[in-house]
């Protein structure tokens, strides 16, 4: 099951989530692997790896990611307590990587709190009339033409031009208009 791009809510998996290893080019890493959530902060089945980078260049956000995931590294150990203690923000972004199409997690962020929820859930019958509305308002909005300036409005021979508001043209309703 492919995890499509976006931003998603996780936790890292805990400690036998994470693993530190050496990159070909002989730069250290680590991997956490996290569990996305469902809307009730629950585990789903889908998983993703995210590689952090021990560079120069890279070392702070490295730092910062694990730290926003929970991690104490107070210790110094490696030990990977607390890993798992926090949901965090995953924005996952396809990638290509010799020749194959992959999601990869580009950012670790802080949550904002728990995920956006309606006081109430529109229904198929509500969001339908819901619509019916939008539709009625484009229509009279639209059926409604502003005045033509007169020509008495027109700056007279030899005195200043004064900047004049253009009228706005109405524009037809279209069904192509509702973004949804």
């Amino acid at each position: 099951m492919s995890i499509e791009n976006g931003t998603y809510r996780a936790r890292a998996t805990g400690a036998d989530g994470v693993q530190f290893g050496r990159a070909s080019t002989g730069n250290e890493q680590i991997a956490i692997t996290f569990a996305l959530l469902d809307e009730n902060d629950q585990p789903t089945e889908q998983h993703i790896t995210w590689l952090g980078y021990f560079t120069d260049g890279t070392m702070e956000r490295t730092l910062e990611s694990i730290e926003i995931c929970g991690w104490d590294m107070s210790t110094g150990t490696g030990e990977c307590h607390h890993v798992a203690d926090n949901i965090v923000s995953l924005v996952i972004e396809s990638e290509e990587y010799d020749g194959k199409t992959r999601a990869k997690v580009k950012w670790i962020n802080r949550t904002r709190g728990p995920g956006f929820k309606f006081a109430e859930v529109l229904d198929t019958r509500s969001v339908s009339g819901l619509m019916g509305r939008i539709r009625a308002h484009k229509a009279t909005a639209g059926a409604v033409a502003p005045a033509p300036a007169s020509r008495s409005a027109q700056p007279q021979r030899g005195a200043p031009a004064r900047a004049q508001a253009q009228p706005k043209r109405p524009i037809p309703p279209s069904d192509d208009d509702i973004p949804f």
